[in-house]
């Protein structure tokens, strides 16, 4: 403890005498006024959360960093007149807010403002949506000074909802659209089967052979329509997850003689010629046979069906420890190098130069199918007249 000039002794905890004490105690209350004010200067100045107050007048006086953001406003006060020049408040809703609406207003007449929500529109910044607490504010006395109001910005959390709902909505509309395919399916495929079966035992029974030829036709394209239903199936099994596999025990080359087989006809029709490795390694998978026929049915078909007349496929198979990876290329028109990225999405076309376009789904399932045997499926293309390869990559069957 020291000794001061005038006899006196300084120190925390001890009272001054005289004028000099009473000088020395109001420079600390000042000094300790002075800080506590910078305090909370430093406090509200940091918060995520906005405050604004106002005086009993309806003059914003003080607005934190949040608020200014949030309003777009300057550090200065501003008038009542002045609020809706320079921004614009709204309800949730969008509509524009009544001034007895405004959480300050209310607070300022004495109603205690709970989890209001509001949205701020400022003249030259995007618009906020925050919730509201406030009340009026007093001094010491009791003397009314105005009100407070804090604001907790909402607005990623109200697009967040909003998404999720939007989400919501789409997977609803999208479950009723898968189910409405599987019963248009199923209702149109019964009358497509009878069809084919009478056309069979027609075609069957007539000698004309213009008969014969009208009813070749009605065959094709009743095929055609029935393989449209079957793919809308397919579709709406992958989507409800219902798509399952029988699997056995098959070698591939047995897949590929098959649906060679069955494309050599089309081929001949086009003069296309079908280029197939004259003999294979034996190589087993573990896969559903009528799936893989499916898979491999519709390359060909695409690749018959793009291959101009003169052309010709090429079928190849490379068998590696693991797996067995096999081809269908094509000398046809090629694919677009922007479309490339698109080429196995559901219900995707490149429709320029053709003119039997389908629904765009038999790659789409395709790949599906492959994936589900834990393989995978490539389409690669140099551009527009220069031909098309698909690639199925299977894993071996280790038995």
């Amino acid at each position: 403890m020291s000794t001061k000039p005038d006899g006196s002794t300084g120190g925390m905890g001890r009272v001054a005498s005289g004028d000099a004490g009473a000088a020395v105690l109001a420079s600390d209350a000042a000094l300790l006024t002075s800080d506590r004010q910078e305090l909370l200067w430093a406090v509200l100045e940091n918060l995520s959360e906005g405050v604004v107050a106002c005086d009993a007048s309806g003059t914003l006086s003080f607005f934190n960093r949040a608020t200014r953001e949030f309003h777009g406003m300057a550090e200065e006060p501003i008038g009542p007149q002045e609020w809706s020049e320079r921004y614009s408040l709204h309800r949730a809703d969008g509509t524009l807010m009544n001034v007895d609406e405004v959480p300050l207003v209310r607070a300022l007449r004495g109603e205690i403002v709970r989890d209001a929500v509001m949205v701020i529109a400022p003249r030259n910044r995007e618009a906020r949506t925050v919730i509201c607490s406030g009340r009026r504010l007093y001094d010491r006395s009791g003397k009314l000074l105005g009100a407070v109001v804090v604001m907790r910005d909402i607005t990623e959390q109200i697009a967040a909802e909003r998404h999720k709902a939007d989400l919501a909505r789409e997977r609803e509309l999208n479950h009723a659209k898968d189910e409405l395919l599987a019963t248009v399916a199923h209702e149109l495929r019964n009358p497509l089967t009878s069809v084919l079966g009478w056309t069979h035992v027609l075609k069957l029974q007539l000698q004309d052979e213009e008969a014969r030829s009208a009813l070749a036709a009605i065959e094709r394209s009743t095929r055609m329509q029935a393989q449209l239903i079957d793919d809308l199936s397919d579709v709406a099994r992958i989507a409800s997850g219902k798509l399952t596999l029988n699997r056995e025990r098959l070698f591939v080359q047995e897949i590929l003689e098959s649906v060679i087989a069955g494309s050599r006809p089309a081929a001949e029709k086009k003069r296309i010629a079908i280029i197939a490795p004259a003999s294979y390694e034996p190589t087993a998978v573990e896969a559903d046979r009528i799936r893989l026929q499916q898979v491999f049915w519709n390359l060909f078909t695409n690749a018959l069906k793009f291959t101009p007349s003169g052309g010709t496929v090429f079928v190849e198979v490379q068998v590696r420890h693991d797996h067995v990876r096999m081809s269908v290329r094509d000398t046809g028109r090629g694919i677009k190098e922007d479309f490339l990225s698109r080429v196995f999405d559901r219900y995707a076309q490149e429709t320029a130069g053709r003119r039997h376009q389908g629904l765009g789904l038999g790659l789409s399932i395709a790949r599906t199918i492959i994936e589900l045997h834990g393989g995978s499926i490539t389409a690669a293309s140099e551009g527009e007249g220069r031909g098309a390869v698909f690639s199925v990559t299977l894993p071996r069957s280790v038995r």
